[in-house]
């Protein structure tokens, strides 16, 4: 519960020392990490400098050994992850910049990506989660808010009802214990909204009792 901590390999670095920016795990396996890291590491007295570029990568070990998995995805910094609750091998990305697709998938562990993009705007892209009672149901944040896919990103369409008008979303988050989805912004607070899958159950429900 944290009272300890140790590194896979003593003196180990993640992509030579560059900044880590974002470090995942699969909720069905735990030796499956996914991080990325960006084109900056620490330099000398303090001082941050750029060395090289940003990059994607794995581990199956817990974190001992690491494998690039870049390769599909644009000279873009990955600003989040989300696996498959049920399947380490299934992986979403989102990418932050402009000019270039924002939402990548891979159904083999990273070793190719590819892009979402359909129905989406060109900004940058924060926060990605998959609905863990509905895996093929997605959401993602970004400069411009939340959207919604129901095909597992095939398309998209906007989520922003009841939140703020250009809100920068920079986390999402599931509640259980009430089907909600928790959306943390820049500048703008919290929000929440009932996940999408809440009312198909509600609705198979209900379905039934009229049969």
């Amino acid at each position: 519960m944290g009272t300890t901590w140790t590194k896979p390999i003593i003196g180990s670095l993640i992509d030579s020392g560059r900044i880590c920016n974002t470090l995942s795990f699969a909720p069905s396996d735990c030796n499956y990490l996914y991080a990325s890291t960006t084109p900056f590491k620490q330099g000398s007295q303090g001082m941050v400098i750029r060395k090289g570029n940003a990059q994607c990568l794995r581990s199956k070990d817990k974190g001992k050994t690491w494998m690039n998995i870049q390769a599909g995805i644009p000279n873009r910094i990955v600003m989040d992850f989300d696996i498959d609750p049920k399947n380490p091998q299934r992986v979403f990305a989102v990418c932050s910049g402009f000019g270039t697709p924002h939402v990548f998938f891979s159904e083999d562990e990273g070793n190719h990506w590819k892009a979402l993009s359909d129905g989406l705007p060109d900004v940058p892209f924060n926060t990605v989660l998959i609905d863990p009672f509905q895996p093929e149901h997605i959401y993602a944040g970004s400069d411009l808010g939340v959207w919604f896919s129901s095909n597992s990103g095939k398309d998209w369409e906007s989520f922003n009802d009841g939140l703020e008008e250009a809100c920068l979303v920079m986390d999402l988050s599931v509640s259980k214990v009430n089907k909600k989805l928790r959306i943390g912004t820049h500048g703008r607070g919290m929000f929440e909204r009932s996940l999408v899958s809440s009312f198909v159950s509600v609705a198979s429900e209900n379905l039934k009792q009229e049969i």
